[in-house]
């Protein structure tokens, strides 16, 4: 018979206990519609010469979409052959305001795949937020090669738990998996030569950008999605874009007049699609084929 353990500590979870008591009066929101969560799982390129020592590998995930919370809970299933790094198996991501340490959940002996985290608000606080929130850290295998990709997927549950959020401090402020209407995997690919994670200096003048080619670099891979998600990042907080008119377009491969972590999930399943040996190579021949086909689906 197998003993299930949660890993929350004894002060984690007298933590979590108090964040929900009804002592914090936040301001909270009535919806009269479901939620409509995006989360986003980065999709990182790593050059075989440029693997840590310690083989230690960060993945931010973004969310999009999200009213003010009290508390997420978000439940991730890693590729058997990474490892959790147990000692921090996530981290909260720089800028993210009224955020309290994070809370953990797994049922190893069962379940070894899969890690739960959990990001709880201060006291009397909620978290405002969208873009990159948290870090998901592993471990590559030793013997990983040039060519590997390593998945780290969303799984709504975790035993007989399922994903949550929590918009205040009662239990019917709570709104559980069907909440999260777009969970956007990613993973590790490791490659060659860890490619570039800034724009090109071309000028403008010399660009000539075609649909989710951000970096005009003549194709379309995770770097385009990479810097599409740091556009977003940066249209988020009011920070200054380095993007030209040019790149812009080329980034808005949904074509709905704005940058936003859709945009970087399409482009990474068209990189997926090709990436596994489909054979539709120009990307608006995919979109107007494979992705409406599935979004129809």
């Amino acid at each position: 018979m197998y003993f299930l353990k949660r890993t929350i500590s004894a002060a984690a979870s007298v933590l979590l206990a108090l964040s929900m008591t009804a002592s914090r009066q936040p301001q909270t929101i009535a919806l009269d519609e479901p939620l409509d969560i995006h989360l986003t799982i980065e999709t990182k390129e790593i050059g075989i010469a440029d693997i840590p020592d310690d083989r230690a590998v960060s993945l931010e995930v973004y969310v999009e979409n999200s009213p003010p919370f009290a508390g997420m809970w978000i439940y991730f299933e890693k590729d058997p052959r990474l490892e959790f790094n147990q000692v921090r198996p996530f981290s909260i991501v720089d800028g993210v305001k009224n955020a309290n340490p994070l809370n953990t959940l797994s049922y190893f002996e069962v379940e070894p795949h899969k890690y739960g985290c959990c990001i709880p608000a201060k006291m009397g606080k909620l978290i405002e937020h969208s873009g990159a929130i948290v870090r998901v850290n592993v471990f590559l295998p030793a013997d990983a090669e040039v060519g590997d990709f390593y998945s780290m997927d969303f799984n709504k549950y975790i035993g007989n738990t399922s994903m949550v959020v929590d918009l205040g401090y009662e239990m019917s402020d709570r709104y559980y998996e069907s909440s999260f209407t777009q969970l956007n995997s990613g993973g590790i690919l490791i490659t060659e030569k860890t490619p570039p994670t800034e724009p090109t200096t071309t000028s403008p003048a010399e660009q000539d950008f075609k649909l989710g080619d951000v970096n005009n670099d003549s194709k379309i891979d995770s770097s385009d999605a990479s810097l599409i998600l740091a556009e977003f990042s940066r249209i988020q907080t009011g920070a200054l874009s380095p993007f030209t008119d040019e790149q812009i377009k080329a980034a808005d491969v949904n074509l709905d007049e704005k940058i936003d972590s859709s945009d970087a999930s399409m482009l990474l399943a068209y990189y997926a699609y090709v990436q596994t040996g489909g054979e539709i190579v120009d990307f608006k021949v995919w979109y107007d084929t494979v992705w409406k086909t599935l979004s129809a689906a």
